[in-house]
Protein backbone atom coordinates (compact mmCIF):
# COMPACT_ATOMS: atom_id res chain seq x y z
CA UNK A 1 0.00 0.00 0.00
CA UNK A 2 1.23 3.48 -0.88
CA UNK A 3 0.00 6.19 1.47
CA UNK A 4 0.14 9.78 0.23
CA UNK A 5 -0.91 12.84 2.17
CA UNK A 6 -3.25 12.27 5.05
CA UNK A 7 -4.25 13.94 8.27
CA UNK A 8 -1.02 15.75 8.85
CA UNK A 9 0.95 18.94 8.69
CA UNK A 10 4.50 19.38 9.93
CA UNK A 11 3.51 18.44 13.49
CA UNK A 12 0.56 16.23 12.73
CA UNK A 13 -2.13 18.90 12.49
CA UNK A 14 -5.26 17.86 10.65
CA UNK A 15 -5.28 18.58 6.95
CA UNK A 16 -8.71 17.19 6.20
CA UNK A 17 -8.07 14.67 3.41
CA UNK A 18 -6.89 11.06 3.46
CA UNK A 19 -5.76 9.55 0.18
CA UNK A 20 -4.66 5.93 -0.30
CA UNK A 21 -3.63 3.99 -3.38
CA UNK A 22 -3.75 0.19 -3.07
CA UNK A 23 -2.19 -1.96 -5.78
CA UNK A 24 -3.81 -5.20 -7.05
CA UNK A 25 -3.17 -8.13 -4.74
CA UNK A 26 -3.50 -11.91 -5.08
CA UNK A 27 -5.79 -11.79 -2.06
CA UNK A 28 -8.33 -9.84 -4.12
CA UNK A 29 -9.40 -11.74 -7.26
CA UNK A 30 -10.96 -8.69 -8.93
CA UNK A 31 -7.49 -7.38 -9.83
CA UNK A 32 -8.53 -3.76 -9.37
CA UNK A 33 -6.41 -0.82 -8.34
CA UNK A 34 -8.11 0.95 -5.43
CA UNK A 35 -8.08 4.66 -4.67
CA UNK A 36 -9.57 5.48 -1.27
CA UNK A 37 -10.48 9.12 -0.67
CA UNK A 38 -11.83 10.34 2.65
CA UNK A 39 -12.48 13.70 4.25
CA UNK A 40 -12.88 17.13 2.68
CA UNK A 41 -12.20 17.10 -1.05
CA UNK A 42 -11.34 20.63 -2.17
CA UNK A 43 -9.07 22.23 -4.74
CA UNK A 44 -6.31 22.36 -2.12
CA UNK A 45 -5.95 18.58 -2.53
CA UNK A 46 -5.72 18.60 -6.33
CA UNK A 47 -1.90 18.31 -6.55
CA UNK A 48 -1.95 15.12 -4.43
CA UNK A 49 -5.02 13.74 -6.18
CA UNK A 50 -3.44 14.21 -9.61
CA UNK A 51 -0.16 12.63 -8.53
CA UNK A 52 -1.99 9.53 -7.29
CA UNK A 53 -4.33 9.17 -10.25
CA UNK A 54 -1.65 9.64 -12.88
CA UNK A 55 0.56 7.04 -11.21
CA UNK A 56 -1.99 4.35 -12.14
CA UNK A 57 -1.01 2.49 -15.35
CA UNK A 58 -3.16 2.84 -18.45
CA UNK A 59 -5.58 0.06 -19.27
CA UNK A 60 -6.14 -1.01 -15.67
CA UNK A 61 -9.40 -1.47 -13.78
CA UNK A 62 -9.78 1.05 -10.98
CA UNK A 63 -12.18 1.34 -8.06
CA UNK A 64 -12.44 4.79 -6.46
CA UNK A 65 -13.91 4.61 -2.96
CA UNK A 66 -15.10 8.08 -2.04
CA UNK A 67 -16.02 8.75 1.58
CA UNK A 68 -16.31 12.52 1.68
CA UNK A 69 -18.07 15.08 3.81
CA UNK A 70 -17.34 17.76 1.21
CA UNK A 71 -16.57 17.77 -2.52
CA UNK A 72 -16.07 21.04 -4.37
CA UNK A 73 -16.49 21.68 -8.08
CA UNK A 74 -12.76 21.70 -8.88
CA UNK A 75 -12.16 18.34 -7.20
CA UNK A 76 -15.17 16.84 -8.98
CA UNK A 77 -14.01 18.09 -12.37
CA UNK A 78 -10.47 16.78 -11.87
CA UNK A 79 -11.70 13.30 -10.95
CA UNK A 80 -14.21 13.18 -13.83
CA UNK A 81 -11.57 14.36 -16.34
CA UNK A 82 -9.15 11.66 -15.21
CA UNK A 83 -11.91 9.02 -15.40
CA UNK A 84 -12.63 9.98 -19.03
CA UNK A 85 -8.92 9.95 -19.88
CA UNK A 86 -8.33 6.59 -18.22
CA UNK A 87 -11.38 5.02 -19.86
CA UNK A 88 -10.38 6.33 -23.28
CA UNK A 89 -7.01 4.59 -22.85
CA UNK A 90 -8.70 1.21 -22.37
CA UNK A 91 -9.15 1.13 -18.61
CA UNK A 92 -12.27 1.16 -16.47
CA UNK A 93 -13.20 3.34 -13.50
CA UNK A 94 -15.95 2.71 -10.95
CA UNK A 95 -16.67 5.39 -8.35
CA UNK A 96 -18.35 4.15 -5.18
CA UNK A 97 -19.63 6.68 -2.65
CA UNK A 98 -19.73 6.02 1.07
CA UNK A 99 -19.74 9.53 2.54
CA UNK A 100 -22.23 12.23 3.40
CA UNK A 101 -21.89 14.27 0.21
CA UNK A 102 -23.22 13.22 -3.18
CA UNK A 103 -20.38 13.35 -5.69
CA UNK A 104 -22.65 14.42 -8.53
CA UNK A 105 -23.81 17.46 -6.55
CA UNK A 106 -20.40 19.04 -6.96
CA UNK A 107 -20.79 19.23 -10.74
CA UNK A 108 -23.14 22.19 -10.54
CA UNK A 109 -22.32 23.83 -7.24
CA UNK A 110 -20.56 23.55 -3.94
CA UNK A 111 -22.39 20.88 -1.91
CA UNK A 112 -23.40 21.45 1.67
CA UNK A 113 -22.19 19.11 4.36
CA UNK A 114 -25.04 16.90 5.48
CA UNK A 115 -24.06 17.53 9.08
CA UNK A 116 -25.71 20.95 8.74
CA UNK A 117 -28.91 19.11 9.72
CA UNK A 118 -27.52 18.21 13.12
CA UNK A 119 -28.36 20.25 16.19
CA UNK A 120 -25.12 21.35 17.88
CA UNK A 121 -24.44 22.02 21.53
CA UNK A 122 -26.92 19.43 22.79
CA UNK A 123 -26.23 16.10 24.46
CA UNK A 124 -26.26 13.50 21.72
CA UNK A 125 -29.01 11.55 23.45
CA UNK A 126 -31.26 14.62 23.31
CA UNK A 127 -30.76 15.45 19.64
CA UNK A 128 -33.92 15.35 17.58
CA UNK A 129 -34.28 15.35 13.77
CA UNK A 130 -34.07 18.90 12.46
CA UNK A 131 -37.21 20.46 11.04
CA UNK A 132 -37.51 23.29 8.53
CA UNK A 133 -37.36 25.98 11.22
CA UNK A 134 -34.30 24.31 12.73
CA UNK A 135 -32.53 24.26 9.36
CA UNK A 136 -33.19 27.97 8.82
CA UNK A 137 -31.81 28.63 12.29
CA UNK A 138 -28.75 26.47 11.75
CA UNK A 139 -27.79 28.38 8.63
CA UNK A 140 -27.04 31.25 10.97
CA UNK A 141 -24.89 29.04 13.16
CA UNK A 142 -22.41 27.52 10.72
CA UNK A 143 -19.44 28.38 12.92
CA UNK A 144 -21.01 26.58 15.88
CA UNK A 145 -21.71 23.61 13.65
CA UNK A 146 -18.04 23.56 12.72
CA UNK A 147 -17.05 23.69 16.38
CA UNK A 148 -19.42 20.85 17.12
CA UNK A 149 -17.86 18.77 14.34
CA UNK A 150 -14.38 19.63 15.61
CA UNK A 151 -15.24 18.43 19.10
CA UNK A 152 -16.71 15.18 17.82
CA UNK A 153 -14.07 14.31 15.23
CA UNK A 154 -10.81 16.08 15.84
CA UNK A 155 -10.34 17.52 19.34
CA UNK A 156 -9.01 14.29 20.84
CA UNK A 157 -6.51 13.97 17.98
CA UNK A 158 -5.35 17.58 18.31
CA UNK A 159 -4.94 17.49 22.09
CA UNK A 160 -1.60 15.59 22.15
CA UNK A 161 -0.19 18.08 19.65
CA UNK A 162 -0.93 21.16 21.72
CA UNK A 163 -0.43 19.97 25.29
CA UNK A 164 3.13 21.28 25.30
CA UNK A 165 1.83 24.68 24.18
CA UNK A 166 -0.61 25.14 27.02
CA UNK A 167 1.74 27.34 29.06
CA UNK A 168 3.21 29.42 26.24
CA UNK A 169 4.25 29.70 22.62
CA UNK A 170 7.61 29.70 20.87
CA UNK A 171 6.97 30.29 17.15
CA UNK A 172 9.95 30.65 14.86
CA UNK A 173 8.20 32.72 12.18
CA UNK A 174 6.04 35.82 11.94
CA UNK A 175 3.73 35.20 8.98
CA UNK A 176 2.17 38.32 7.46
CA UNK A 177 -0.78 37.41 5.24
CA UNK A 178 -3.81 39.03 3.68
CA UNK A 179 -7.18 38.72 5.39
CA UNK A 180 -8.51 36.92 2.29
CA UNK A 181 -10.45 33.81 3.35
CA UNK A 182 -8.87 31.70 0.60
CA UNK A 183 -5.38 31.94 2.12
CA UNK A 184 -4.59 29.42 4.86
CA UNK A 185 -1.02 30.00 6.16
CA UNK A 186 -0.73 26.69 8.03
CA UNK A 187 -2.02 24.73 5.07
CA UNK A 188 0.36 26.16 2.46
CA UNK A 189 3.39 25.92 4.76
CA UNK A 190 2.62 22.47 6.22
CA UNK A 191 2.89 23.93 9.71
CA UNK A 192 0.95 23.22 12.85
CA UNK A 193 -0.11 24.78 16.14
CA UNK A 194 2.59 26.97 17.66
CA UNK A 195 4.71 27.29 14.50
CA UNK A 196 3.48 30.61 13.10
CA UNK A 197 2.73 33.91 14.77
CA UNK A 198 0.27 35.30 12.25
CA UNK A 199 -0.50 38.90 11.34
CA UNK A 200 -3.34 39.29 8.85
CA UNK A 201 -4.44 42.55 7.32
CA UNK A 202 -5.79 43.93 4.05
CA UNK A 203 -3.08 43.54 1.43
CA UNK A 204 -0.49 41.74 3.61
CA UNK A 205 1.39 44.95 4.36
CA UNK A 206 3.86 46.19 6.94
CA UNK A 207 4.24 49.85 7.82
CA UNK A 208 7.10 52.26 7.82
CA UNK A 209 8.30 53.22 11.29
CA UNK A 210 5.69 55.12 13.25
CA UNK A 211 2.87 54.76 10.69
CA UNK A 212 0.68 52.10 12.30
CA UNK A 213 0.64 51.07 15.95
CA UNK A 214 -1.04 47.71 15.36
CA UNK A 215 1.60 46.54 12.88
CA UNK A 216 4.46 47.96 14.95
CA UNK A 217 3.22 46.27 18.10
CA UNK A 218 3.17 42.89 16.35
CA UNK A 219 6.70 43.42 15.01
CA UNK A 220 7.90 44.38 18.48
CA UNK A 221 6.20 41.43 20.14
CA UNK A 222 7.50 38.98 17.52
CA UNK A 223 11.08 40.20 17.40
CA UNK A 224 11.68 41.40 20.94
CA UNK A 225 9.16 39.40 22.94
CA UNK A 226 9.30 36.03 21.16
CA UNK A 227 12.60 36.25 19.29
CA UNK A 228 11.29 34.88 16.01
CA UNK A 229 13.96 34.01 13.48
CA UNK A 230 12.10 34.78 10.28
CA UNK A 231 9.37 36.96 8.82
CA UNK A 232 7.27 35.89 5.85
CA UNK A 233 5.26 38.28 3.71
CA UNK A 234 2.65 36.30 1.76
CA UNK A 235 0.51 37.74 -1.02
CA UNK A 236 -1.95 35.90 -3.22
CA UNK A 237 -3.57 35.94 -6.64
CA UNK A 238 -6.70 37.90 -7.51
CA UNK A 239 -6.26 40.05 -4.40
CA UNK A 240 -9.11 42.44 -3.65
CA UNK A 241 -6.74 44.89 -2.00
CA UNK A 242 -4.64 45.09 -5.15
CA UNK A 243 -7.80 45.64 -7.20
CA UNK A 244 -8.64 48.50 -4.86
CA UNK A 245 -5.17 50.01 -5.27
CA UNK A 246 -5.55 49.95 -9.05
CA UNK A 247 -9.05 51.44 -8.90
CA UNK A 248 -7.84 54.08 -6.47
CA UNK A 249 -5.09 55.11 -8.88
CA UNK A 250 -7.35 55.16 -11.93
CA UNK A 251 -10.57 56.67 -10.60
CA UNK A 252 -9.80 57.98 -7.11
CA UNK A 253 -10.59 56.70 -3.61
CA UNK A 254 -14.18 57.94 -3.66
CA UNK A 255 -15.05 55.35 -6.31
CA UNK A 256 -14.31 52.49 -3.91
CA UNK A 257 -17.11 53.37 -1.50
CA UNK A 258 -15.37 51.62 1.41
CA UNK A 259 -14.90 54.56 3.72
CA UNK A 260 -12.13 56.83 4.91
CA UNK A 261 -10.42 54.19 7.07
CA UNK A 262 -10.05 51.85 4.09
CA UNK A 263 -8.76 54.67 1.90
CA UNK A 264 -6.19 55.54 4.55
CA UNK A 265 -5.12 51.93 4.89
CA UNK A 266 -4.44 51.71 1.14
CA UNK A 267 -1.61 54.14 1.74
CA UNK A 268 0.48 51.16 2.86
CA UNK A 269 0.11 49.60 -0.60
CA UNK A 270 0.01 52.62 -2.93
CA UNK A 271 3.82 52.69 -3.28
CA UNK A 272 3.61 49.16 -4.72
CA UNK A 273 1.45 50.42 -7.58
CA UNK A 274 3.94 53.16 -8.35
CA UNK A 275 6.74 50.57 -8.38
CA UNK A 276 4.68 48.55 -10.86
CA UNK A 277 4.31 51.57 -13.13
CA UNK A 278 8.02 52.26 -12.83
CA UNK A 279 8.90 48.80 -14.15
CA UNK A 280 9.81 46.88 -10.99
CA UNK A 281 11.88 43.77 -11.86
CA UNK A 282 9.40 41.50 -10.04
CA UNK A 283 6.64 42.81 -12.31
CA UNK A 284 8.77 42.05 -15.36
CA UNK A 285 9.47 38.52 -14.15
CA UNK A 286 5.79 37.92 -13.38
CA UNK A 287 4.75 39.26 -16.77
CA UNK A 288 7.24 36.97 -18.49
CA UNK A 289 5.69 34.03 -16.61
CA UNK A 290 2.25 34.96 -17.93
CA UNK A 291 0.68 36.53 -14.85
CA UNK A 292 -1.98 39.23 -15.17
CA UNK A 293 -1.33 42.85 -14.32
CA UNK A 294 -3.28 42.38 -11.09
CA UNK A 295 -1.10 39.48 -9.95
CA UNK A 296 2.03 41.32 -11.05
CA UNK A 297 1.01 44.06 -8.62
CA UNK A 298 0.39 41.46 -5.91
CA UNK A 299 3.93 40.12 -6.32
CA UNK A 300 5.46 43.59 -6.48
CA UNK A 301 3.61 44.44 -3.29
CA UNK A 302 5.30 41.52 -1.52
CA UNK A 303 8.70 42.74 -2.73
CA UNK A 304 7.96 46.29 -1.56
CA UNK A 305 6.95 45.05 1.91
CA UNK A 306 10.21 43.10 2.13
CA UNK A 307 12.10 46.30 1.35
CA UNK A 308 10.17 48.11 4.09
CA UNK A 309 11.36 45.53 6.59
CA UNK A 310 14.96 46.17 5.60
CA UNK A 311 14.49 49.87 6.39
CA UNK A 312 12.46 49.37 9.56
CA UNK A 313 14.28 50.11 12.85
CA UNK A 314 12.84 47.01 14.50
CA UNK A 315 13.67 44.49 11.76
CA UNK A 316 16.38 46.16 9.68
CA UNK A 317 19.40 45.72 12.00
CA UNK A 318 18.65 42.03 12.60
CA UNK A 319 18.18 41.45 8.87
CA UNK A 320 21.49 43.18 8.15
CA UNK A 321 23.40 40.94 10.58
CA UNK A 322 21.68 37.73 9.49
CA UNK A 323 19.98 37.16 12.84
CA UNK A 324 16.64 37.50 11.08
CA UNK A 325 15.51 36.31 7.66
CA UNK A 326 12.73 37.79 5.55
CA UNK A 327 11.00 35.75 2.85
CA UNK A 328 8.34 36.64 0.32
CA UNK A 329 5.70 34.18 -0.85
CA UNK A 330 2.77 34.39 -3.27
CA UNK A 331 -0.06 31.88 -3.19
CA UNK A 332 -1.45 31.33 -6.69
CA UNK A 333 -5.01 30.21 -5.99
CA UNK A 334 -5.53 29.14 -9.62
CA UNK A 335 -2.88 26.42 -9.40
CA UNK A 336 -2.71 25.95 -5.60
CA UNK A 337 1.04 26.58 -5.85
CA UNK A 338 3.31 28.83 -3.81
CA UNK A 339 5.86 31.11 -5.50
CA UNK A 340 8.97 32.57 -3.87
CA UNK A 341 9.24 36.36 -4.13
CA UNK A 342 12.46 38.27 -3.52
CA UNK A 343 13.01 42.00 -3.78
CA UNK A 344 13.86 41.64 -7.48
CA UNK A 345 12.71 38.25 -8.80
CA UNK A 346 10.27 35.34 -8.54
CA UNK A 347 10.87 31.60 -8.39
CA UNK A 348 8.42 28.72 -8.81
CA UNK A 349 9.06 26.42 -5.86
CA UNK A 350 7.27 23.45 -7.46
CA UNK A 351 9.59 22.71 -10.36
CA UNK A 352 7.15 20.17 -11.80
CA UNK A 353 4.33 22.66 -12.12
CA UNK A 354 4.70 24.98 -15.08
CA UNK A 355 2.92 28.30 -14.58
CA UNK A 356 -0.36 28.60 -16.45
CA UNK A 357 -0.80 31.28 -19.08
CA UNK A 358 -2.99 34.06 -17.77
CA UNK A 359 -4.49 36.32 -20.35
CA UNK A 360 -7.06 37.96 -18.06
CA UNK A 361 -6.28 41.51 -17.01
CA UNK A 362 -7.88 43.21 -14.04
Amino acid sequence: MVRLGGWFLAHGALLGLELQLTLPSPSRPDGKWRVSIAGSCSFFALPRLNRVLHSIPEGTDVLVELSADYVDHAFHEALVAWKKQHTAAGGSVLIEEHGNTAFQDAAANTPQRQEALELPLQPRANRQPAGIDDVEHLRLRSILLGVDKYHRRHADKVLPLIQDLAEGQNPDTLFVACVDSRVNPNLITSSGPGDLLTLRNIGNVVSNAGEDASIESVLSFALTGLGVESIVICGHSNCGAMKAVIADAETGPASLGLGEAFNTWLGHARPSHQELLDGHPVAAAAAAAGYSRLDQLGMVNVAVQLRKLEDHPLAGPALATGQLQATGLFFDITTARVILITTDSIQHLDAGAAPLSRAVSP
